[in-house]
């Protein structure tokens, strides 16, 4: 969903909108950074877009330490390192962040912290960072996955390594840094949780290991509650996939959708989806020409779902893809290291309706990239004088948009829905052109 202000101030109006679309043929690449080792390099994860309309990412070296960074972006490629890990606040960030309901960004460390098996940490959107747990085998080690929230404020993730087994354990956590382990992995019911813990919406999450499972240890898929119930849901065998990385996309169909980053036909890589009963499908493998080796999830944009991965496609450096619930994929980009090489992480759907991601590898400088896949058709507003009055229209295809207005663009921006609009089809709305009234501003709201 994409909304952009319309505004107008006595007669004069300036407007422009745009409606999300599936990405087409003629989809634009534009590469908006590449990282200088001194500014981060080797982002693992992918971007966040705060609350604010930032972006904001996390490097796994470079910086002042060349320990990692956490940085933000803008939609203009313009980058500031807000972080350099030093060691004592953690040392080398896989994990993306998460922006909590206070506002802060929370996220997590594979190294570093007091007994250096990795930490979570707060930061303000000002860079001001507060290391707020240090892993110590004992309560897990080396987090490699976002952190999420519940609604009431608590935090939930998993560790690669450590708790009862070493084998990886999963923790809430309060913000004030609180950790409690409630379940340690022991290879049977899986090892080596990956993904993010993703919800679907009971309270229930549901998440991968990338190894272990009943027979072969080639990962699972498992749910978890938040008291520490938890059961294995299924275990990959290498025909149905093997080494699930990446979290899961959950759909309003009850099903989730995810990928694994080997097996399959080829062994290259499956998407697959399976239900919260734990039946499973292959929906398709990978082969190389089409992308091999899916280390990222899946996210959905105009009923279709969208990944990277990190090899295959026409340079072997990795592609951005697109495929439907049938299982039929299209490649809409093969990476070429001059655009970067290599995605680890999944895609973002910004505010504007365009996709974004980083390459771990690749850029002018070999050391990763910021990139934008324009995916978003305009949606023309044209405005007329008639009279005394204003009148706004659009086009056909703003389907399913609502007019909006507010006085004043200072935030929290108090939007209100314009009462007795037509239908937002090729409608209009007629404005009594007041020269004398304050301000008024208008969008358009998906």
């Amino acid at each position: 969903m994409f909304k952009n202000c319309l505004s107008f101030a006595s007669n004069f109006i300036v407007a422009t909108v745009f409606l999300t679309a599936s990405l087409s043929r003629g989809q634009t690449f534009e590469l908006l950074k590449s990282f200088q080792g001194s500014d981060g390099a080797q982002p693992y994860a992918g971007l966040i877009q705060a609350s604010n309309g930032v972006f904001y990412g996390t490097t796994f070296s470079g910086g002042t330490s060349n320990l990692g960074t956490v940085f933000q972006i803008t939609t203009s490629g313009a980058l500031t390192p807000l972080v350099s890990f030093t060691g004592t606040n953690g040392v080398n960030p896989i994990a993306g962040l998460l922006q909590g309901s206070d506002g802060n960004l929370y996220g997590t460390t594979t190294s570093g912290g007091s007994s250096n098996l990795g930490s979570i940490f707060r930061l303000n959107t000002n860079g001001a960072l507060t290391s707020l747990v240090a892993f110590n085998n004992a309560n897990g080690e080396s987090p490699v996955t976002a952190l999420s929230q519940t609604t009431d404020g608590v935090l939930y993730g998993s560790t690669y390594f450590g708790g009862a087994s070493g084998f990886g354990t999963l923790f809430k956590a309060t913000t004030n840094g609180v950790l409690t382990t409630l379940f340690s992995f022991n290879s049977t019911n899986g090892s080596n949780p990956s993904g993010e813990l993703k919800s679907d919406g009971t309270g229930a999450f549901y998440g991968t290991t990338v190894h272990g499972g009943s027979s072969l240890p080639r990962g699972t898929v498992f749910k978890f509650l938040t008291n520490g119930a938890f059961t294995s849901l299924s275990s990959f065998n290498g025909t149905n996939g093997s080494e699930p990385g990446a979290e899961l996309l959950f759909r309003t169909n009850g099903v989730f959708y995810g990928t694994t980053r080997l097996g399959g036909a080829s062994n290259a890589g499956t998407v697959f989806q399976i239900t919260t009963n734990g039946a499973m499908t292959t929906l398709l493998s990978f082969n190389g020409a089409n992308g091999r080796y899916p280390s990222s999830g899946l996210i959905l944009l105009g009923g279709e779902m969208y990944g990277t991965t990190y090899f295959g496609g026409t340079n072997d450096l990795g592609t951005v893809f697109k495929v439907n619930t049938s299982g039929t994929l299209t490649t809409l980009l093969s990476f070429n290291n001059t655009n970067g090489a290599h995605p680890y992480a999944h895609l973002l759907l910004a505010n504007d309706g365009n996709l974004y991601g980083t390459t771990l590898e690749g850029g002018t400088n070999g050391l990763g990239t910021v990139f934008r896949l324009i995916t978003s058709v305009p949606v023309s507003l044209n405005v007329k004088s008639s009279g005394s009055n204003i009148i706004l229209s659009w086009n056909t295809n703003a389907t399913g948009f609502t007019l909006q207005s507010a006085t004043n663009l200072v935030f929290p921006i108090n939007w209100s829905n314009v009462t007795n609009q037509p239908a937002v089809v090729g409608g209009q709305f007629v404005v009594t052109n007041n020269a004398s009234a304050s301000a008024v501003f208008y969008r358009l709201k998906k």
